[in-house]
């Protein structure tokens, strides 16, 4: 299998990074200088223009762009490759991604979300302890880190999470959680959405949210997100009508990451994971796994298809559109 990463950036060069070990990866960057510099690094092929990547004939394709070129890199490749693994968000906005899903019909070609958090080891517990809990009720999620220290050595004010354009704000940068949720929960509309730029960061979005949703099956779910700790948080629980089941992870390098179930027979937590020293890799493995597995086969449950990645883009702007103005919060 060939797969064409493009985009040599952070995600990109992890992606290349991580798919040489489980297929034929090149690379292809607007920046031949960077692109070049990746390939020597990994020792893969790089292409400098559409045609040449093209005809190297990849079986697959991850866009790993900035968030406002997701749609525009995409949409050539249609019916020239299987598949299409398109880094979160789908699109910088909804309309964007109505492009795709209109031109990706009768292309032949499969498009996928990469939602890795949904193979995140934390994520994977809550799925396990559904099948536990009984009838889910509600859910409480949370993620926050400090947007600063995300990568030290860059500018953050230069990141794309910066800048309301480039698809940026704690909403659509940590679409993880509505997408987590929504695949083990169901799908859901936003009930309440408050959001704003409560800190002095330099940047024309937000970093503080907090987003209520209502599943079609019944459950009620809550999402708190914020650019301003400082340090790396996530987690979340699910309550159900026989118990409860919970993640949490602090922490980057390492991640520490605890899970247990609690049910109402019985009120002592056990535990179902305590990990310390997480490899931060093995999800984007996983990820990947299913895509190659489903260039092969033609899906898979566990990746983000392009309807669902179409969705919770949505919801996301549907939650965006509905927040204070950015600065009202610091009023």
């Amino acid at each position: 299998m060939k797969v064409l990463v493009i985009g040599c950036g952070s995600i990109g060069s992890r992606h290349s990074r991580l798919l040489k070990s489980l297929c034929d990866v090149a690379v292809w960057d607007t920046d031949n200088g960077r692109a070049q510099a990746l390939a020597d690094t990994l020792n893969v092929n790089c292409f400098s223009n559409f045609d040449a990547a093209k005809n190297w004939q990849p079986d697959g394709v991850v866009i790993a762009v900035p968030n406002e070129f997701h749609v525009s890199v995409a949409l050539p490749w249609l019916g020239h490759v299987r598949s299409i693994l398109v880094e979160k968000p789908l699109a910088a906005t909804v309309t964007d991604a109505e492009r795709l899903m209109t031109s990706i019909k009768g292309s032949g070609t499969k498009v996928y979300g990469a939602c890795n958090m949904r193979f995140h080891p934390g994520v994977r517990m809550l799925k396990q302890g559904l099948e536990s809990i009984g009838t889910p009720l509600f859910a409480r999620l949370h993620y926050g880190n400090s947007l600063p220290n995300m990568r030290p050595n860059s500018d953050y004010r230069k990141l794309y999470c910066a800048s309301r354009v480039a698809g940026g704000g704690v909403i659509l940068d940590a679409i993880h959680e509505l997408d987590y949720i929504k695949w083990l929960l169901g799908p859901a509309t936003m009930l309440t959405a408050a959001a704003g730029r409560l800190s002095d960061l330099d940047i024309d979005v937000e970093d503080w949210a907090c987003l209520t949703l209502c599943h079609e099956s019944g459950p009620r779910t809550e999402i708190q997100l914020d650019y301003l700790r400082p340090y790396k948080r996530r987690g979340g629980e699910i309550v159900g009508s026989m118990g409860a089941v919970s993640w949490n992870s602090e922490g980057k390098s390492p991640e520490i990451i605890k899970s247990d179930l609690v049910m109402v027979s019985d009120t002592s937590p056990r535990s179902l994971l305590d990990q310390l020293g997480v490899n931060g890799d093995d999800a984007f493995v996983s990820m990947y796994q299913c895509f190659l597995s489903a260039m092969q086969s033609g899906g898979s449950s566990d990746l983000a298809s392009i309807e669902e990645a179409f969705d919770t883009l949505r919801l996301a702007w549907d939650c965006l559109g509905a927040v204070l103005p950015l600065d009202a919060g610091r009023k």
